[in-house]
């Protein structure tokens, strides 16, 4: 393998670093780089900083086998799709290391296979042009961000990417994907986004495990897309009005396992899922404690929810005239913890419930006097809705069940001592 070092100390560089390699090279920068850059040769980069100067995308890779590790990337263009990094008909790439920021869309992937981002730092613009209005007398100021910030990784029809270990922040979409098959997400952290932390469209094969999300619109939300795994993420403090952890939305087979799903409006939501007859969705062994809601179905949905610890919801389940779901697996003969209860817990939709779904800032009434007198007028007025039922609760302590669990765990402990002591 031939090695090519290339030192530069100036502040700013404006020749074309990859303009005098070969195949195989090692470049090894130290400096700043102004400009657009094009990589054509499977080569390994370290190092430098490349700065569009506010204009196209930063740095262009259209080879295979390229890898770049330690890299500063920042200020591509502002308009269309320019990019800090873009990746183009090319595999076997790695990211590792990189920065970008300061970028409309830091990362793009287009037509690629086999690529992979690691240990990185993804954002696109902090600060973003903020509009002025007047509502009701009062000056209201709105940062633009939908329309100013890209996503933090855009994948375009691709194969085998994995984004792991990487943060992500003033993104509008963390990880957004469109047509990709065998997607990893993994073990990221996704914070103050302006929309989706892992957006899915038509997308087939994909695990988001092992990530944190805090302060987004939606946490994960598979679109149109089938054989999805949202496995031990940790998705808190997502709270705009109709934003949840997990959106599932027109898709099938997927299973949402093992996660927490704390302080949000909404844990999981559902919209026509699963899609297609024969096909499944699953929500298994998480813990959906202070949401808002805990779960949310539309009338169509069916999913099977079992084995999970609702705590201290405002609302556990909320069935918007769904008798479709199921609140245990028959077959187990296993349900969910409801807190306190002992017996089968009911899902039952109130007749308010179908007026916060269609004006959830009406939710402001939920405490309210107003709020139990119109609930009674149209209950009596409207009756009907959806009712789920949970025909296996799982036992809380306090409980038969519960305290023969607890003694025995006692008693383990009390045995471990003795045997400690002998």
């Amino acid at each position: 393998m031939f090695f090519l070092f290339l030192l530069a100390a100036l502040v700013f560089v404006q020749a074309n670093p990859f303009e005098a390699t070969s195949p195989g090279s090692l470049i090894v920068l130290n400096g700043t780089f102004v400009g657009n850059f094009v990589i054509d040769k499977p080569v390994t980069l370290v190092g430098g900083v490349f700065d569009g100067g506010g204009n196209g995308t930063v740095l262009k890779i259209v080879a295979s086998g390229v890898r770049i590790k330690g890299v500063v990337v920042r200020n591509c263009g502002r308009s269309g799709l320019d990019s800090g990094i873009w990746i183009e008909n090319a595999r076997d790439v790695v990211i590792e290391d990189v920065t970008v920021e300061e970028c409309l869309y830091p990362i793009m992937i287009y037509n690629s296979s086999n690529v992979k981002i690691v240990n990185s730092r993804i954002a696109s613009f902090r600060s973003v042009p903020v509009a002025r209005f007047e509502q009701g007398g009062v000056v209201v100021l709105h940062e633009l961000t939908q329309y100013f910030r890209g996503h933090g990784v855009y994948v375009w029809y691709s194969w085998n990417v994995t984004v792991a270990k990487s943060y992500f922040t003033h993104t509008l979409d963390g990880v957004y994907c469109d047509h990709a098959y065998g997607l990893r997400v993994v073990d990221n952290v996704f914070f103050n986004g302006s929309r989706y932390g892992v957006h899915l469209m038509y997308c087939a094969g994909v695990v988001i495990a092992n990530n944190t999300v805090s302060q987004y619109v939606v946490g994960f939300i598979p679109m149109y897309s089938e054989r999805v795994e949202i496995v031990g993420n940790q998705v808190f403090d997502v709270r705009a009005i109709g934003g949840a952890a997990v959106v599932v939305f027109e898709s099938n087979n997927v299973t949402v396992r093992n996660n927490i799903f704390a302080r949000n409006y909404i844990a999981v939501d559902f919209y026509r899922s699963p899609f297609t007859p024969g096909s499944f969705v699953e929500v298994v062994d998480n813990v959906i404690a202070y949401n808002n809601i805990g779960v949310r179905l539309d009338p169509i949905s069916s999913p099977t929810i079992y084995g999970n610890y609702f705590v201290e919801n405002v609302r556990d389940v909320l069935p918007l005239f769904n008798n479709k779901a199921r609140l245990y697996n028959a077959t187990a003969k296993r349900g969910n913890f409801w807190g306190t209860s002992t017996s089968r817990y009911v899902a039952v939709q109130r007749v308010f419930d179908q007026i916060l779904s269609e004006h959830p800032q009406m939710e402001i009434l939920a405490l309210s006097p107003a709020y139990g007198l119109m609930e009674y007028v149209l209950g009596v007025a409207y009756p009907g809705g959806g009712v789920l039922e949970d025909k296996y609760p799982i036992p809380p302590p306090g409980t038969p069940h519960g305290l023969y669990l607890l003694y025995l765990a006692l008693a383990s402990v009390l045995l471990a001592y003795v045997w400690r002591r002998s």
